[in-house]
């Protein structure tokens, strides 16, 4: 049965039950305190100009959904001054927006029910904060108003090819009560800037257009999610990359603001990539990673810059390769790759350090130069570095304490310190400036290994005889091959 009024009507309270339609063609006021139920298989439709205000308090005059269907075919505008409710209560039900739906007050409008948006909504003041099911066809339209948020905090959302445009912020966030939302989002046009705190986004290709904030979620599945515009990494919270996507960041990202050593980390997690085509800046205050989770393959690729710019850590764990193709600045504290194949160019300020600790890197022709230290070094810990040099220009200052370095043949033209490690493999190493041999570990060349020494070298630091006479045997070998090849 259908129920058709053509004036303008009035809805204070009350339940509308029952299968059939009510239709309102003309004007309809939702208003004053009282809840308004649609129940067991009702269906409103909305063909004029409804306006839903009046509510005394947060969260009176709902609108409340127990088997239902609203559509609103024309403009629906949300008014109330205190925080309202669009309320699932039972069954299946749905908010079908057709027409548009304007949200005017500086206030929270939360949706429960089923909102399906394939016309126009316009979140003009306050927040539109979806928490039950939602999804909007590919002529849905979302506009944002300067001040205005679009939120999706829990249940579940499919957004395919929407557009979300305007100055105010979409976001996916968390409430951290166990019920967060996994957002998909499929492609669309998407310029209003994008807040990510938690939860989860997943769905196919997407690029946001607008400025970007990470502070906490994931993103997961196999998408490319391009951020054409600058992003914030920042806070606390883990910010994960799941289930082999892709991050494309092409212009400013930053990276900062963690609260304690190794929190606010970049998590790396069954697959995934990063590829940094613009300005990566590492700049959080305690030391940190970019971390390896569980599977793989993981890459953190620099094709553009990277700048390491604070007094701490950051180190790129083992099972996360860090492929640099373009300028690593490491302008303070310590930047430690623990994988990875390089071809670009490491520059190293004063007082910093590029330290190789962990996993096999591979450095292909690469440029190590700067007043810092370029350092192969070890944990003690049995996962030593295995440091691949292939050639390249190496003129900053070398460390070498630790682990095993091998490679084709390469020169190391800053000064040179050597307390420990290998030096392996058929090759030449020639160190080109004064050499510093010290201290208990032994230092061995081997496999048919030649080191040239061509400043001058000076060891000192043993620590009694039989690690001395252990140290003289790999020196003498060492420095006689040096000789021979010299004197061929």
């Amino acid at each position: 049965m259908t129920i058709s009024v053509a004036g303008p009507s009035s809805w204070l309270a009350g339940t509308q039950t029952g299968t059939g339609t009510t239709r309102y063609d003309g004007a309809l006021a939702l208003n004053g305190a009282g809840n308004k139920l649609i129940s067991a298989g009702r269906t409103l439709e909305l063909n004029g100009t409804t306006t839903w205000s009046g509510n005394t308090a947060a969260n009176n005059n709902a609108l409340q959904f127990a088997g239902a269907t609203l559509v609103n075919a024309g403009t629906f505008n949300d008014q109330n001054a205190f925080a309202s409710f669009i309320d699932h209560v039972s069954g299946t039900n749905a908010f079908n927006n057709t027409g548009t739906y304007n949200k005017q007050a500086n206030t929270v409008t939360s949706v429960e029910a089923f909102f399906n948006n394939t016309g126009t909504t316009n979140v003009n003041a306050g927040t539109m904060l979806f928490q039950g099911t939602s999804s909007t066809a590919s002529t849905g339209v979302f506009n944002v108003a300067a001040g205005a948020t679009l939120e999706f905090r829990n249940g579940s959302h499919t957004l395919d090819r929407p557009t979300i445009q305007g100055a105010g912020t979409f976001a996916v966030t968390t409430d951290n009560v166990g019920a967060d939302a996994i957002v998909t989002l499929n492609g669309g046009t998407l310029t209003a800037p994008f807040l990510l705190s938690g939860s989860t986004l997943t769905g196919t290709d997407r690029t946001f257009r607008g400025t970007a904030a990470w502070t906490g979620g994931a993103l997961s599945g196999t998408a490319v999610t391009t951020f054409a515009n600058d992003v914030t990494i920042s806070g606390a919270n883990v910010k994960l990359l799941a289930g082999g996507g892709t991050i494309n960041l092409e212009k400013t990202t930053t990276w900062s603001g963690n609260t304690a050593n190794n929190n606010g980390q970049i998590q790396f997690a069954s697959g995934g990539t990063i590829n940094n085509h613009g300005t990566f800046n590492d700049a959080n205050a305690f030391d940190t990673f970019i971390e390896h989770n569980v599977g793989g393959p993981h890459n953190f690729n620099n094709l553009g810059t990277y700048n390491k710019l604070s007094n701490t850590i950051t180190t790129v764990d083992i099972g996360v390769a860090f492929n640099n193709s373009g300028v690593v600045n490491v302008n303070a504290g310590s930047f430690r790759p623990s994988g990875g194949t390089s071809t670009g160019t490491f520059n190293i300020a004063a007082g910093a350090v590029l330290d190789f600790k962990n996993g096999n890197n591979v450095l292909n022709g690469v440029t190590t130069q700067g007043l810092g230290t370029l350092a192969i070094s070890s944990d003690l810990v049995g996962a030593d570095a295995l440091v691949t040099i292939n050639g390249g220009t190496h003129t900053t200052p070398f460390a070498f304490s630790g682990s095993v370095l091998t490679g084709d043949a390469h020169t190391f033209q800053g000064i040179v310190t050597w307390t420990g490690g290998t030096i392996t493999g058929a090759g030449t190493t020639t160190f080109a400036n004064d050499i510093t041999i010290s201290g208990a570990n032994t230092k061995a060349v081997a496999n048919a290994r030649v080191l040239n020494l061509e400043g001058t070298t000076t060891w000192t630091g043993r620590l009694g005889k039989s690690w001395a006479k252990a140290e003289s045997e790999v020196q003498q070998s060492a420095i006689r091959k040096a000789l021979m090849a010299r004197s061929l």
